[in-house]
């Protein structure tokens, strides 16, 4: 029915919000009412429901002139299985006077993609590899020599560890 709004922001105050059909929103008129934001930091809002489950993270900031880029659906895991899809959004705010279309780069053997252009902005992403190890998408916008740029970090493993239970008689 309701589920409660929580940030890393200083001074947010967590807050529910009613589910009306299958959306439950929570707006702000201006960032002040968030909490005490540091221009040009990222601060993490989710959303809990009373069972404990969380959203995905979603991050948010107040900047100015510079170009902002971030993952909209970050992998919350830091291990994901060999071929295994993982799907993703990018934020592009470009800031004041500054157009132009972010780049994405993979970095780690056995990326099914390759990103030799701009990304679509908000537009779900789909990767995978096939080979183990770290590795690391890498989204960035050049301007007048600056780059702004953010990380999703991966971990690729053969399988994951599983735990079964056994009855004993």
């Amino acid at each position: 029915e309701s589920v409660t709004w929580e940030s890393d922001a200083p001074g947010f105050q967590p807050v529910v919000s009613q589910f009306e059909g299958t959306t439950a929103e929570l707006n702000f008129r201006k960032g002040s009412d968030i909490g005490d934001l540091e221009t040009g930091k990222l601060y993490k809002m989710f959303a809990k429901a009373p069972d404990g489950t969380r959203s995905n993270p979603v991050r948010f900031g107040i900047f100015g002139k510079d170009p902002v880029i971030y993952f909209e659906k970050p992998r919350q895991k830091v291990s994901a299985l060999v071929d295994e899809k993982l799907t993703f959004s990018v934020f592009f705010f470009p800031g004041e006077g500054i157009s132009g279309t972010p780049s994405i780069k993979t970095i780690g053997e056995g990326c099914n993609r390759s990103f030799s252009s701009g990304v679509k902005i908000q537009e779900d992403e789909h990767i995978r590899w096939s080979k183990t190890g770290q590795k690391r998408v890498i989204v960035y916008f050049e301007n007048s020599g600056k780059r702004t740029q953010d990380t999703l970090y991966v971990n690729v493993v053969e399988g994951l560890p599983e735990i079964k239970f056994m009855e004993l008689n």
